[in-house]
């Protein structure tokens, strides 16, 4: 796959991993052909190793271990040219030019994988893209910072005090309290369960079923209420940190 621009609607790190598969083959076509080709034919047309048929007709100095026996494989190697002092320096040439070509070309994949990143976000629209973080709000209740967010930034979000159209506020609360009342509703299911199973197992449950039940519910409610508070912007928790979705990308533009 050549045209990435199939994959927009995806997050950009498909098209990229499409995109490094044809770099590493271009990468291996790079190496053949700038030394590997002239290595593999100087290699295999080079006359260091013996014929099979000729191996009993060695220098008395070498011992058959050492001989480099003439095959298809030793035929390719580096091996079969240790006698052709000329091809073994061009191919340290060429393996050095291979290795420049291949930081340049590097670099330039670098450069065509960030081009693309973005020019991919650019077409996938998200919320993201209409909405700007403010941060360093005074904490305290959130209903009061909501309101002054909206005013502010309706009348000053663009310039000429021309309006803007906020589409959303949300404010970040701490969620403490939230996450110890899950681990507790959390923790008296896993009793129910435990109870449960020794019941089917004949036993006698250690906790009143009614009784999980009933803290249940209550530990819920106290769920419930903590959303709620968090949603109309009663909750006295608030970090400091808004997050702003507005109508146009030109005023999200401004605040960045």
């Amino acid at each position: 796959m050549t045209d990435f621009q199939q994959l927009s609607y995806l997050p950009p790190g498909y098209a990229m991993y499409f995109q490094f598969r044809n770099f590493t083959l271009n990468v291996l076509l790079l190496i053949f052909c700038v030394g590997g080709l002239y290595n593999l034919y100087t290699n295999y047309y080079g006359d260091f190793c013996i014929e099979m048929r000729n191996k009993i007709v060695v220098d008395a100095g070498y011992i058959d271990s050492e001989i480099c026996l003439k095959n298809f494989s030793n035929s390719l190697s580096l091996q079969n040219k240790m006698s052709n002092a000329t091809a073994i320096y061009t191919q340290q040439l060429l393996n050095l030019l291979t290795v420049v070509i291949l930081m340049l070309y590097y670099q330039k994949f670098r450069y065509a994988q960030r081009k693309l990143a973005v020019k991919l976000s650019e077409q996938r629209i998200t919320p993201g893209d209409y909405t700007f973080m403010v941060t360093n709000l005074p904490k305290g209740h959130g209903r009061e910072i909501l309101q002054e967010l909206k005013d502010f930034f309706t009348v000053n979000g663009l310039p000429d005090h021309r309006p803007l159209d906020i589409r959303r506020i949300v404010l970040t609360y701490n969620v403490r309290e939230k996450i110890k009342i899950e681990r507790k509703i959390d923790k008296l299911a896993r009793k129910k369960i435990q109870d449960e199973k020794r019941r089917q197992n004949g036993q006698t449950p250690l906790l009143n079923p009614d009784h999980i039940d009933e803290h249940i519910r209550e530990y819920e409610r106290k769920m419930r209420l903590i959303s709620q508070t968090f949603a109309t912007g009663a909750s006295e928790s608030f970090t400091g940190t808004a997050f702003i979705t507005v109508n146009t990308q030109k005023g999200n533009f401004k605040w960045l």
